[in-house]
Order: structure tokens, then sequence, then C-alpha cells
């Protein structure tokens, strides 16, 4: 069974802020055991439309992050540089984004589906023949191979290489429901979340699918980390879910407020508390309170986590403000 410990850790830097003061540099505000939070200048142009996904992919070189929202924005994070607004692919609404053979696909409303270069410079729109709205896009590396799945109201679809081509998910007795994700569980099958407490599993994505009775009428609206052996799922209410031998498991939680993401480190909530989490047993300790307004994780930085949502509002979470120098 998974446990779960949670250490919130708050402490007031005054000790830095005297000499950050006496020195002339900006001081850590606040600080919560070693954590400070700053705004993180994004360009002003998207300061016009709230950032709603964000994808991280890890190399030798460093990390990098493509974040999407609403409008078609698109930018890129390159570690601790400066971000770069890419060209909107769309106008429409964006809701998720994946990297997937060198390649950019976002998902958004009304059935959209775009797929680019990784400089954001070509695009090329897919015609799905619907008009659902789209939530999620990801890689699953599945027991029958590797396939990019895109879900959302009442639907799923997949794209298996090497065609390309998308084709629909033969929806269960019932429907799918409104989905919001898909990952492969610890067992190398496939599993897919809703709202209202929807929890699809199935060995493959061929099926068959199998509706998981949680309990709960909770929506279940984000999953991560990816590629791990303890999957999380977060929802309404302060909703978590772990994976135990025994399946899925609600897991006491620290927090109240809806999750908003899970990165491959973080939690956010959507009051504006962020947790990091380790595994073995699973921890989670509150790191920054920045507030509200705040959806999206990306781990493009080196020292913490940047969060992202409404306009205006991204925030540079920090490690080790005492000893940092200067924010």
């Amino acid at each position: 069974m998974l446990r779960l410990r949670a250490s919130v850790g708050l402490q007031l830097c005054l000790a830095f802020a005297s000499a950050a003061a006496i020195a002339g540099a900006p001081a850590c505000d606040p600080c919560h055991g070693g954590w400070s939070t700053r705004p993180y200048e994004l360009p002003a142009a998207l300061d016009e439309a709230t950032l709603r996904d964000a994808i991280s992919v890890f190399s030798a070189d460093g990390v990098t992050s493509w974040i999407v929202g609403d409008h078609g924005v698109l930018a890129r994070l390159d570690g601790d540089d400066a971000p770069t607004n890419l060209p909107r692919p769309i106008s429409t609404d964006l809701r998720g984004i994946a990297v997937a053979d060198g390649q950019l696909v976002v998902v958004g409303l009304g059935g959209a589906l775009v797929v680019g270069d990784l400089e954001g410079i070509s695009w090329t729109p897919i015609d799905l023949g619907t008009t659902a709205d789209l939530f999620h896009v990801t890689i699953l590396r599945t027991r029958s191979g590797t396939v990019l799945v895109a879900v959302g109201d009442e639907v799923m679809y997949r794209r298996d290489a090497p065609t390309g081509a998308w084709r629909p998910v033969p929806a269960p007795e019932g429907g799918w429901g409104r989905l919001r994700g898909t990952q492969v569980d610890i067992d190398g099958s496939v599993f897919a979340i809703g709202l209202g407490g929807v929890l699809w599993s199935a060995p493959d994505l061929a099926g068959p699918w199998t509706r998981v009775e949680l309990g709960i009428t909770a929506d279940l609206t984000t999953l991560g980390p990816s590629g791990t052996d303890a999957p999380l799922i977060g929802g309404s209410d302060g909703t978590l879910l772990g994976r135990d031998s025994e399946g899925w498991r609600p897991l006491a939680s620290p927090f109240t407020g809806d999750v908003a993401d899970i990165s491959s480190r973080y939690i956010l909530t959507a009051p504006g508390e962020i947790y990091s989490h380790e595994l073995h047993p699973l921890t989670l300790t509150k790191v920054s309170a920045p507030g509200l307004g705040l959806y999206v994780l990306s781990e493009a930085v080196s020292d913490g986590v940047i969060a992202l949502g409404k306009p205006g509002r991204q925030v540079h979470v920090k490690e080790a403000c005492a000893g940092s120098g200067g924010l």
C-alpha cells in the first residue's frame, strides 16, 4: 500500500532578507523551507492569454519546455534562457501538447489537432472528423508498440507509426465520458481518466476496456509522472490517487483544493500551492504558495519549477532561497 507523509515546511527568511536589503538586492519573498518565489518574466504577448499545458523534454543538453494556452499561444523555454514566442499554430484555445518523432503535436477545443516542427514554423492541421473538445495528447509505450493518443469529450484517437494516420479508438459500452488524460500503467496496461470519477483500464488500446470503480465522483483531470512505477492521478477537491499491487487507491493529502497539474517532481493545486513529491513512500512537501491563477508546471529550469497560468501569472519557484544570494 502506498503511504503518504506530508511535511509542510514554512519559514520566514528574515536573515537573508536583512542581508539582501543591506546589499541592495531583492529579498526572497516568501521563503518556505529553503524555497523562494519570484515573478518569472515571460514575453508581453503571453500576457494576452491564459497558459494551459506544458511538455518538458529532458536531454543531455538540458531541459526544454513547450507551453500552450488560449488563442493558440505557444512558447518555448530552454533551461534558464529567456522564453521564446513561437508562431501560433491556430487561433483556437489549446489544451494539450506533446513532442513525438521530432514534432510538436497540439490539441484544443472544437476537435483541433495540429502538427508542426519544434521551432513552430510550419504547421499542418489534422482533420479528425470531430468537433469534440480535446484536452490531452501524449505518447504511450504500450505492449504492442509506441502510439500517440489524444483524448477529450467522449473521444479517443490514436496515431500509429509508421503510417501517421489518426483513427478513433472504439468507445466501451456507455461511452468514454469526458476524458482528460491517458497513460500506461505500471503493469503495462493502458488507463484513461475523466470527469465524474471516470477511470477506464485495458490491456492495450484495442481493449477490452473495463470501468474501474473507485467509489468516488470527483473529476479526474491530471496525471503523472509518466514512465514511473508509481503514477499519480489528481482531481477535484484534493483528490489524489496512487497505484499499488492491489489497484488504484485514494491517498490522504495535505491539500483540499483541486489538483491543477502533476509534473515529474511537483504537484500544483488550484489555490496556488506547490508541493514536491518523492516516491517509495510517497512524500509531499509544500514548497511554495504563490496563489491563485496558476494551472501548469514547467521544469525547464535547473533550480526549481515554473508555474504558469492566467495572464501575468508566471512564477519561478526557486530552490535554496537563503543560499542563492539574491533573486
